[in-house]
């Protein structure tokens, strides 16, 4: 559940998005429709009616309870900060990281992935990283970081 109070007006939506990275994009299109006459009960039916795209930070709940958020067409730095902060939030007994990092970073792709992995490493419990040029800068920043979780490599 979403709270703004815009030109006094209070809005109470709830959104299918998640992130806390999510609420100023809301809250920007909360105001522009009272700029455009909208009430602030049909500003909250359309924020109701928000969804992620595909593959975007998108929900799933599987069987036994297991909720499985996709996000595999992140393929930016903050997007994927987004996701390590939203995961930090998640209560679960296990949070599991699936990444092939991102192939298109040119000569900051050391810095940037180890970035990740430090963030990644005060999070996740297991990290699991697709095989290409970019993974082996995760896996090393990990290790710098004293990960205390599972690496686990896929091909």
């Amino acid at each position: 559940m979403s709270n703004f109070v815009i030109r006094g007006q209070k809005i109470e939506a709830a959104s299918r998005l998640l992130g806390l990275h999510q609420i100023g994009p809301l809250a920007a299109a909360a105001a522009i429709a009272f700029e455009l006459g909208l009430r602030a009960a049909e500003i909250e039916r359309g924020i109701s009616k928000t969804r992620p795209f595909e593959h975007r930070l998108a929900p799933r709940r599987e069987e036994g309870g297991v909720v499985t958020i996709d996000d595999t067409y992140n393929g930016n730095p903050d997007g994927a900060r987004a996701a390590i902060e939203f995961l930090r939030s998640v209560e679960a007994r296990r949070r599991i990281y699936v990444t092939p990092g991102f192939v298109e970073m040119g000569e900051r792709s050391r810095a940037v992935h180890e970035a990740l992995a430090r963030e990644l490493a005060l999070v996740a419990d297991v990290v699991v990283l697709v095989r290409n040029s970019a993974t082996p800068h995760i896996a090393r920043g990990l290790t710098a970081a004293n990960f205390n979780g599972h690496i686990i490599w896929y091909d």
